[in-house]
């Protein structure tokens, strides 16, 4: 055997030492102090003295013993010296293996026969030990803890103690038996009253809830605990049974909790109770369209179909119409509740109709009428619900007025303008219409639409100084010239295309062959009329200048324009299809320049704190610092007690064989309390995770399904906690592609 091998051999020895005089001692202590827990509850009725006296007792013995046996001093010297006194073939040399000083020539001969004797002595070396006494004293604590009744209250001092192998049987310890729920659900939802068929239940919102619970044996102080916050103690009636009773407010959980009779406390699994809260009535008009036009000649009654329904019941449904009457500034509205034909209740499901008079309603041409239905439940303060709102118009063809132009006909200008985003949902209806109306309709609204771009963008363009645009409306045509014969023919186009190369191109552009015209003076035109300091000056008089943006918003406003443009053009050769992206894009530069034309102006400037005259020219500095401003508010760490369980559960994971120790506990204790104010915010989320934090802090969990209770846990804990946001920081050091792909997907 080497020396290292030796020495090897000398700690195993070491450790075995200190490991079975550590049982020895556990034993001895626990027994003892078993032993003293159970003779002092026979003797007296004081709570918490039995506990107290069996942890001093234990305390006392184990300090006690590990002084005597000197247990944690042992070592590899210690070990040597044990075996040079009881195995003389060693020649009283072992020490010489550990020695940590330079060995003469014969200390060195000896040491190498001492290497070739203990390989063969160490298999047989047997440590003196107290373990069956200890084993003893353990069992005779355990057997007295158990079977010692505890002393009733009034019974005498005096009375022997009867030994422990006489003692029977102990007085049982109480249990939960049975809960009983029985729920009574509001008068107005008409259900019956019920009795839950398990401990979990749900029930309509401001129900009446019992609990009838019983226990086996005799409980005391029994109590519910609601959502872990609230103790509600229970009534006991003449057949020993407990009861109470409690309105439904919000969906919770709740627990039975009581005590035996040494006041230790007993409490029940978590258990859900949810609220069914009451939805509002669905209620829907079934045969209309949302927009309709009467027109003349149409029948004026119109028909509303709807369907309603609820969970408990519909209480109530009538249609709101307002009347809208008159144009421009003298428009007035009206507004009447119709009913429908079949008077209520409708119960939980209903068909109603309604024929509306359009004449009785006092509409005429050109007036509008919007309604929609309405309707409530039966619950004390009603839940409404209501349908879109339907439009109905009266065409009014006194003011339609038509003109003839190469085939297409052009309303006249309206009396507002419409936005682009109306123009957008028109043009949309219009191609869902678009197998649904003859050919002719189609392409007089798709040519209407046309005419709303272009009152758009007239009314755009005169915010970029465009007074010379023509004007919306009709236009008193030039004189008619006489042409050629051979002259071609009119393109049928040319009034609704942007054109550029028309007959006035060449007054745009100066000829470059013309010479310039002299004054007076012999000066051309051109140079009289250049003004040196033009390029310095901010114009107002210009088309171009003449706008309230500034170059930017400029910019998009006239990309705005060319647009539109483009959009008109689709619309007006019936092309609505190719219109709509025109459309959007006008949408979208129209949205950025109002977001533009936004200015916000930070108010700055300090003002200085008085001088006090009395402190001038003194030197004194004390109440004098460095200006300083925190401009981040600190984070506050939400969960801190989760976040310590989900470390605690992560360390538990990474070992062998987890284990639940004293820290375990505490840090479930906490995690439950926490756990149970999410609970509370999400009902029905955690309640596993709540049952699974008790069994962790009372150290019930089975060794065999520990590890699936923790990760079960650590999921729990990731979804309670909440999503962090980052700001964005420096980073500490460089990161490859493939390292950070697979930290995100982590």
């Amino acid at each position: 055997m080497t020396g290292r091998e030796a020495t090897y051999q000398l700690k195993k020895l070491a450790l075995k030492i200190k490991a079975t005089r550590t049982i020895e001692i556990l034993s001895v202590s626990t027994g003892l102090s078993g032993l003293a827990f159970a003779l002092v509850r026979l003797t007296t009725t004081l709570p918490y003295l039995p506990e107290a006296t069996a942890i001093v007792v234990f305390a006392a013995v184990l300090i006690q013993r590990i002084i005597r046996t000197n247990t944690f001093s042992w070592d590899e010297m210690q070990v040597a010296l044990f075996l040079s006194r009881n195995f003389p073939e060693l020649k009283d040399s072992t020490d010489l293996l550990v020695a940590g000083k330079t060995l003469t020539t014969l200390e060195t001969i000896q040491r190498e026969r001492v290497l070739s004797t203990i390989g063969a002595i160490v298999p047989k070396v047997k440590i003196p030990n107290r373990l069956m006494q200890g084993a003893m004293i353990l069992i005779v604590g355990v057997v007295a803890w158990w079977l010692l009744p505890a002393r009733q209250p009034g019974s005498s001092n005096a009375e022997p103690i009867k030994p422990a192998m006489q003692v029977t049987a102990g007085k049982p310890l109480p249990e939960l038996e049975n809960v009983v729920t029985r729920v009574v659900p509001p008068a107005y939802t008409r259900v019956k009253a019920h009795i839950t068929a398990g401990r979990d239940f749900s029930a309509p919102l401001n129900s009446m809830v019992s609990w009838t619970i019983s226990f086996r044996g005799e409980a005391h102080d029994p109590q519910v605990i609601l959502s872990a916050i609230d103790s509600l103690p229970l009534t006991a009636d003449k057949d020993g049974k407990f009861h109470m009773t409690r309105r439904l407010k919000q969906s919770s959980f709740y627990q039975v909790a009581w005590r035996d009779d040494h006041r230790k406390l007993y409490v029940s699994d978590f258990h859900r109770m949810d609220v069914i809260h009451d939805a509002p009535p669905v209620v829907e008009i079934t045969n209309l369209l949302q927009f309709n036009e009467v027109k003349p000649g149409d029948p004026m009654q119109l028909e509303v179909k709807a369907s309603v329904s609820d969970d408990y019941g519909v209480a109530g449904v009538h249609l709101v119409a307002t009347v809208s009457k008159g144009s421009g500034e003298s428009v007035k509205f009206r507004e009447e509740k119709l009913y429908f034909d079949q008077p209520g209740p409708y119960g939980k499901r209903g068909e109603l109709t309604r024929t509306i008079d359009l004449v009785k309603l006092g509409l005429e041409p050109a007036d509008e009428l919007y309604f929609y239905a309405e309707a409530h439940d039966n619950m004390p303060v009603p839940n409404v619900s209501r349908t879109e709102t339907f439009f109905i118009a009266l065409q009014d063809t006194a003011t339609v007025v038509a003109v003839e132009d190469s085939g297409l006909g052009v309303d006249l200008m309206p009396e507002y303008f419409r936005s682009q985003r109306q123009i957008i949902i028109d043009t949309e209806k219009l191609l869902a219409e678009q197998r649904k109306i003859k050919k002719q309709e189609f392409n007089s609204r798709s040519n209407e639409l046309g005419f709303d771009q272009k009152t758009l963008r007239l009314r755009y363009g005169q915010f970029l100084g465009e007074e010379d645009e023509a004007g919306i409306g009709v236009v008193a045509a030039p004189p008619v010239e006489a042409h050629d014969e051979k002259e071609e023919d009119e393109d049928p186009l040319a009034k609704f295309g942007h054109q550029h190369d028309t007959k006035n191109e060449h007054n745009l552009v100066a000829d470059k062959k013309a010479p310039a015209k002299a004054d007076d003076h012999g000066h051309a035109e051109d140079e009289k009329d250049e003004d040196p300091l033009k390029a310095f000056m901010h114009q107002h008089d210009s088309e171009e200048e003449a706008t309230f943006f500034v170059q930017s918003i400029k910019a998009k406003l006239k990309a705005a324009l060319t647009l539109m443009w483009d959009s008109e053009l689709h619309l007006r050769m019936y092309e609505p299809k190719k219109s709509l992206p025109f459309q959007y894009r006008i949408l979208a530069l129209l949205k950025e320049i109002s977001q533009d034309s936004r200015v916000y102006v930070h108010r700055t400037g300090f003002d200085p704190p008085p001088i006090k005259e009395e402190k001038r020219l003194t030197a004194d500095l004390t109440e004098v610092f460095n200006s300083s401003e925190h401009t981040g508010a600190m984070p506050v760490m939400e969960y801190p007690a989760v976040r310590a369980a989900l470390d605690h559960v992560e360390a538990l994971l990474q070992e062998t064989e987890p284990m639940v120790n004293d820290t375990t506990k505490i840090l479930a204790r906490r995690a439950g309390q926490e756990v149970a104010i999410a609970e509370v915010q999400h009902p029905g989320k955690y309640i596993q995770a709540l049952s699974q934090l008790r069994k962790l802090s009372e150290g019930t969990t089975d060794p065999a399904t520990l590890r699936p209770l923790l990760q079960s846990l650590r999921k729990s804990f990731w979804s309670i906690l909440p999503q962090e946001t980052y700001s964005p920081h420096r980073a500490g050091r460089t990161l490859h592609p493939l390292d950070k792909a697979v930290l995100d997907n982590l």
